[in-house]
C-alpha cells in the first residue's frame, strides 16, 4: 500500500509500505479519506512525531479483523 509520509516539517514521502495485517483485537482498514488537524500542521507538535504518517478520523472498510473482533466483518464501511 501506499502512505504519504512526513520525513522532515517541509518534505512529504509517498512510500511503498506492506500491507497490514490485524493483530488479536484489531481491524484493518482500506482508508478511503482522512483529515487532518491543525496540530498535524503545527511544527512545535509534528516535529518530534518525525518521521510519520499523520492524519486520523478516517473513513474507509474494513479489509480483514484479528482474533476477538465482533461487531465488525470484512467490508464493512465507516457510517460517519
Amino acid at each position: 500500500m501506499r502512505v504519504a509520509r512526513s520525513v522532515a516539517l517541509d518534505e512529504v514521502r509517498i512510500e511503498e509500505v506492506p500491507d497490514p495485517v490485524p493483530g488479536p483485537g484489531e481491524v484493518v482498514c482500506r482508508v478511503e479519506a482522512c483529515g487532518v488537524c491543525g496540530s498535524d500542521v503545527l511544527p512545535w507538535w509534528v516535529a518530534r512525531k518525525l518521521p510519520a504518517v499523520l492524519g486520523h478520523e478516517p473513513i474507509g472498510t474494513v479489509e480483514a479483523v484479528g482474533a476477538g473482533v465482533s461487531g465488525f466483518a470484512a467490508g464493512d464501511r465507516s457510517e460517519e
